[in-house]
């Protein structure tokens, strides 16, 4: 249950994240869908790997520090495709 909730709920997220970025960017010329798609395409199987091996070494772990450590490592990559939609957005790249 931990590997379910621990990988497939941020890959899930992560996968809704790109795609409404996607969506939201289609149409104004701009780059920002493709290179979402590109950072969602190395960012998804890199967050699935280290939450795999966050959940591994994280046995000992009190389950707020682990849940707290999983959350962020999944909030990565959203923020970080935000922040590239934001940057269009605002300055009109």
């Amino acid at each position: 249950m931990r590997y379910l909730f621990g990988i497939g709920a941020p890959l899930i997220f992560q996968a809704a994240v790109t795609w409404l970025i996607i969506l939201a960017s289609r149409g104004n010329g701009s780059f920002v869908g493709l290179g979402v798609m590109l950072a969602g395409l190395v960012g998804m199987p890199l967050t699935a790997l280290s939450s795999f091996l966050l959940i591994r070494a994280a046995q000992c772990w009190s389950a707020q520090r682990y849940y707290l450590s999983l959350a962020l490592l999944a909030l990565l990559l959203p923020l970080a495709q935000l922040a590239l939609w934001l940057l269009v957005v605002v300055f009109e790249l």
